[in-house]
């Protein structure tokens, strides 16, 4: 998701500095296929990584922070083009959104080093073998009937 997202910076950018029709039109090409793979990845992983009580939720957020920024950049970008053309909005887009996936990468990678504040379930003493020093997480009872193996 985050190469989708730098890959989609550097398109941008890069058609601000197209120097042809030609070339502009086919970094457009690319800038859409970007876009449309960031789009379905962040979706995807929302969806999968959010609980299924809060989904719904999780993706209205989600869709008013993915659609609902459009009008503020749009703001942005529009005071740009006024003073400095549209080849430097798509500049200043490609190199805000490259930033932004900088970051985010820079981020994760933080946050991959930090220990985890998910910690394994720890077994109730009764659920312990103290043969074996193993812990069993089913509940009390739910092996009557079974034989251990020695």
């Amino acid at each position: 998701m985050i190469v989708s997202a730098a890959a989609f910076g550097i398109a941008e950018a890069a058609v601000g500095w197209a120097p042809t029709y030609g070339t502009a039109v086919a970094l457009l090409f690319v800038t859409g296929l970007t876009t449309t793979h960031f789009a379905q990845a962040a979706n995807h992983r929302i969806q999968l990584g959010s609980d299924p009580g809060y989904r719904g939720r999780v993706l209205g957020l989600y869709t008013l922070i993915l659609q609902g920024s459009t009008p503020l950049g749009a703001l942005l970008m529009g005071r740009v083009a006024e003073h400095s053309g549209a080849r430097a909005t798509f500049v200043v887009g490609g190199l805000c959104s490259l930033a932004a996936a900088l970051v985010a990468a820079a981020a994760g990678r933080r946050g991959a080093e930090a220990p985890s504040r998910l910690a394994e379930p720890e077994a109730h003493p009764a659920h312990r073998d103290d043969e074996t020093g193993s812990t069993d997480l089913r509940p009390q009872g739910a092996d009557v009937g079974v034989e251990r193996a020695p």
